[in-house]
């Protein structure tokens, strides 16, 4: 509460909105989420080299779009690898009583970790890394590389597919040198 998208961003005077903020950061920027809860209706793209923290369980960001195959947060690239050089840490994601779909989707990013966050009540899954561009399906012949994901806790976000196949907490695929450690699963 108190921010305004026409303010300059700073800590006295920071913006109203996550998809504004994400358009006004430069490479190398880091968007601070204060303490309290941050709603996204809408699907926000954080561009590559923008980092992403906050102040642990007491800065959430609550994903109420319901779409299916929808994530809060977009990390996408359109060539496979490309630098991302950014994370994301100490945040709280709620999936709005399980009705949002997922959290956070990485594709044909290299570079990107998410370290320090809690994932609650997602409908699909809470992070999805896919080394292929969007839209890929044919085997790839290059990876995204050196991704991690690492103490994170993740909370009742499953879900059993119709076809009989299930979802989950954390989603891979086409990695090279990924690093995956001190994840929990509630």
């Amino acid at each position: 509460s108190g921010g305004s998208n026409g303010n300059n961003g700073s800590l006295g005077t920071p913006w109203a909105t996550l998809g504004h903020a994400v358009t006004a950061v430069a490479q190398g920027d880091t968007i601070h989420m204060q303490v309290g809860r941050h709603t996204l209706g809408a699907p926000v793209d954080l561009p590559v080299g923008v980092h992403l923290t906050g102040s642990g369980s007491t800065s959430e960001i609550n994903c109420t779009n319901t779409s299916d195959w929808s994530w809060c947060l977009y990390l996408v690239s359109g060539a496979v690898n490309t630098n991302g050089n950014q994370s994301i840490s100490n945040l709280r994601f709620t999936g709005n009583g399980a009705t949002a779909y997922g959290a956070i989707m990485v594709a044909a990013r290299g570079n990107v970790s998410i370290h320090d966050c809690e994932f609650q009540d997602f409908d699909d899954n809470a992070v999805t890394f896919d080394g292929q561009a969007a839209g890929g399906t044919a085997e790839p012949t290059v990876w995204s590389q050196n991704n991690s994901f690492y103490s994170n806790l993740v909370r009742n976000t499953c879900k059993q597919q119709v076809e009989g196949w299930m979802s989950g907490g954390l989603q891979i695929g086409a990695q090279q040198s990924m690093r995956i450690y001190d994840y929990h699963l509630q």
